[in-house]
């Protein structure tokens, strides 16, 4: 589909297009990213080490449903049960845990609000605006003032990866994370996974989406079996998630997890892209 401006009203409309969410200004494609929130690593990994197997995916389900208005979840521990057919224990030491950890505090027993300073999706003033809440109400000034009613129906888990979308992120500091596929691998990860995994994020992240380790020192790094690091690995590499450039050499999809400002990270894919494909037509060359 090729998009134009338009003019109503004397005046000009950007358009979208529906299949890619790139923008089109005057004609002109502008890279823009759409449906990534702002995550910051370094907490979000933190807390995915202190939760086991169960937790993890009532942690999955959490992200899932944040707000994107407000930071808020619109679930009860109950609605945690019944979805996942866990047992109240199970959940409840989740609840008990993600709030020790500072990922969410409650404001009523069937709403909690994530830390802004950990996830957030939005532009920068949101964010900061979303945090003065958030600290207020640690601070001990009455949450049902923030209380909200138009509470969204549950999304559900998929099965599978989505198609990729984009939008515009201005935190620097922060890394890009499609929370839908961030979802799709936490549920096929059970702990000592989830571990290998988020220490992969974050060495992509420090190492400008390259990762140049062998699987024998990530193990040595994480502490686990040689068959986690395996299984890891090759789950990330047959959902396109990370691709081995060479030998102890991998490179990360942008269009999943990426710190780059969307022009940057548009570029990054279709380098990606374009080692893999040539990994196809030279498989040997790619591997010196």
């Amino acid at each position: 589909m090729i998009n134009t401006y338009k003019i109503v009203n004397n005046k000009e409309h950007n358009l979208v297009d529906s299949n890619t969410g790139e923008i089109f200004e005057n004609g002109e494609k502008k890279p823009m990213d759409i449906n990534f929130s702002k995550v910051s690593m370094s907490c979000f990994t933190y807390i995915l080490n202190c939760l086991g197997d169960k937790q993890i995916k009532t942690f999955a389900l959490l992200i899932h449903n944040i707000h994107r208005k407000t930071n808020y979840i619109f679930l009860s521990q109950f609605d945690i049960q019944k979805h996942l057919k866990f047992d109240d224990e199970t959940v409840r030491k989740a609840f008990n845990k993600l709030i020790s950890a500072d990922f969410m505090i409650k404001i009523d027993k069937n709403q909690f609000m994530v830390n802004p300073d950990v996830v957030f999706y939005g532009k920068i003033l949101q964010r900061i605006e979303a945090r003065s809440i958030y600290q207020k109400i640690k601070k001990g000034e009455n949450p049902h003032k923030y209380l909200l009613d138009n509470r969204p129906t549950l999304k559900k888990q998929t099965d599978k990866m989505v198609k990729i979308r984009k939008k515009d992120n201005a935190d620097l500091d922060f890394c890009k994370v499609w929370f839908s596929n961030m979802c799709f691998i936490l549920e096929a990860f059970e702990n000592k996974k989830v571990n290998v995994f988020s220490k992969l994020l974050l060495e992509f992240m420090d190492n400008d989406e390259y990762l140049i380790l062998t699987q024998s020192e990530i193990r040595n790094k994480v502490k686990c079996s040689k068959d986690s690091v395996t299984k890891v690995f090759n789950f990330l590499d047959e959902n396109d998630i990370i691709f081995m450039k060479s030998a102890g050499v991998y490179l990360m999809n942008n269009n999943y997890f990426s710190r780059s400002q969307p022009y940057n990270r548009v570029k990054k894919v279709q380098k990606y892209e374009k080692v893999k494909y040539e990994n196809k037509l030279h498989p040997k060359s790619v591997l010196k």
